[in-house]
């Protein structure tokens, strides 16, 4: 049968008071199908609480020059308080205020391309959209599928399909580390760089295109990167990201998004409107669907020329001095196994990336919809904060807020008592049979340490307090056993 094991997800629904995703997508799946009958056992216990992100550190701090814009243009109370950042809207169509948000994004860009030549020998050229995408390397969140769509643009100049000159000039950058072990994910980083060699260098492209891969990604570089870009890519599996932060701190900076119906990307796109948002692929119902007829990536491969020219340009050897198998593993991965769906999803994504194409052309539309995604109060830490501190009080009286007894209490004082009883009672009989055996008592932990973990376990903070409440949730209502539970949990 199946092998035993400790379900610690069953264990904190069973315990929890509220089970809550990070994002709209994420909570529905929690109910409809990680949860589901947990969800229909207490459908109370569940609800939503969307991540958040500080404006303070990635506006004020991070796009210094934006916050002075909002300074003088709505006064110094937006730092306070978020929601005066509505206020916004009506500048989206003033042409001065949109001239200075421009200023502003073409100062950061500089700043940016100033850092990274000295960091990393990288020059970012002028007039381009900054396309970004900066995640953890993983094969959900689909690097593969942005690298796919380089090479296919690279591929049609080389074989004269289009010309350079109907290039959208456009600088890609990547920001990701791998973990030590996940040799895939490695493989796509070399290939990406090798890319970049390739098409940074070819005088066919007369500079329209260029890729970049800047080494270890981190908060510091983030904080010059996220204000100067344009294009935000958030482009994983329908249903594989739980939220994510970063499509908030993007958007908060005035990028335009290109995105799946995937985590916090949804809330994203119905605050924005579609009009701001360049929204493609499967969503997760037609994912599942896919999936359970039996998705087959080699068909996608066999009828999209373009998809099939630019794997097959990485697998000639273009982009490896020849050597066709340097990148079998990602290709034939993608060709024959595809996890996560790239190639069903890339004409979707091709299309998306054509209009955000045509809107970039179109600077004072494209300017609007950046103006219009910093309007996005709801993703600020303050809001899931707000939502989860009054729960976290507790009544430090006879009773807490669930009518059980406070650990203060002279029932908790009893069960102490007995739970410590029984402690001393399962030491000895661990004594009499360790000598029987000859060996020594081994002590996890001695009875002063016992008694101080126990002591110090009923002076938590109310936070932590809050979350022994919600552990103890489906014990006895009555006072002596929801007090035994807590103690003899402490005690063990």
């Amino acid at each position: 049968g199946t092998e035993r094991g400790v379900r610690m997800a069953h264990l904190a629904a069973v315990a929890a008071t509220k089970i809550n995703g990070v994002a709209a997508l994420h909570s529905q799946l929690l109910r409809d199908k990680v949860l589901k009958d947990f969800a229909d056992l207490w459908p109370d216990k569940f609800t939503n609480v969307t991540n958040g992100v500080t404006p303070r550190r990635f506006v004020r701090m991070a796009n210094y020059k934006f916050a002075e814009l909002l300074n003088d243009t709505l006064g110094t109370g937006w730092v306070t308080d978020l929601e005066r950042l509505k206020e916004l809207e009506p500048y989206a169509e003033d042409d001065d205020f949109k001239a200075k948000f421009r200023e502003v994004k073409e100062w950061n860009k500089h700043r940016l391309t100033q850092l990274l030549k000295a960091r990393d020998g990288i020059e970012l050229p002028d007039g381009h959209m900054l396309d970004v995408m900066v995640k953890r390397l993983h094969e959900y969140k689909r690097q593969s599928l942005k690298l796919l769509h380089i090479v296919s643009i690279y591929e049609q100049v080389l074989s004269g399909k289009i010309k350079a000159s109907d290039v959208t000039p456009r600088t890609v950058l990547f920001g990701a580390k791998a973990a030590p072990g996940y040799k895939m994910a490695k493989d796509t980083i070399h290939l990406i760089n090798k890319v970049a060699e390739v098409v940074n260098n070819d005088p066919l492209l007369e500079g329209r295109l260029k890729v970049a891969f800047p080494a270890n990604y981190n908060v510091t570089l983030a904080e010059k990167l996220i204000p100067a870009a344009d294009l935000s890519e958030q482009i994983s599996l329908a249903g594989m990201e739980a939220s994510g932060t970063g499509n908030m701190k993007f958007a908060l900076n005035g990028a335009l998004t290109v995105g799946t119906d995937d985590g916090a990307n949804v809330e994203i796109r119905e605050l924005v409107g579609d009009d701001h948002f360049f929204l493609f692929g499967m969503n997760e119902p037609e994912v599942a669907e896919l999936g359970a007829k039996g998705y087959d990536p080699t068909s996608y491969y066999e009828s999209n020329a373009n998809l099939r020219d630019a794997l097959n340009l990485i697998l000639s050897g273009h982009f490896s001095g020849g050597d066709g198998h340097m990148f079998d593993s990602v290709v034939l991965n993608l060709i024959n196994q595809d996890r996560f769906m790239a190639l069903a999803d890339f004409q979707s994504y091709v299309d998306a990336q054509a209009k955000a194409e045509e809107r970039y052309a179109d600077q004072e539309a494209w300017t609007r919809s950046a103006i219009l995604n910093d309007d996005l109060i709801i993703f600020t830490h303050e809001r899931p904060a707000a939502r989860w501190v009054p729960a976290a009080r507790l009544v430090v009286a006879g009773q807490n807020s669930l009518g059980r007894p406070s650990p203060n209490s002279s029932t908790f004082s009893a069960a102490r008592l007995a739970a410590s009883s029984r402690s001393s009672a399962r030491l000895s009989t661990l004594s009499a049979i360790s000598s029987s055996m000859g060996r020594p008592v081994v002590r996890p932990r001695s009875a002063r340490s016992r008694k101080l973990r126990l002591t110090s376990s009923i002076s938590l903070s109310s936070c932590s307090l809050s979350w022994l409440r919600k552990f103890f949730a489906p014990c006895s209502a009555s006072a002596s056993g929801w007090a035994s539970a807590y103690c003899f949990f402490w005690s063990s």
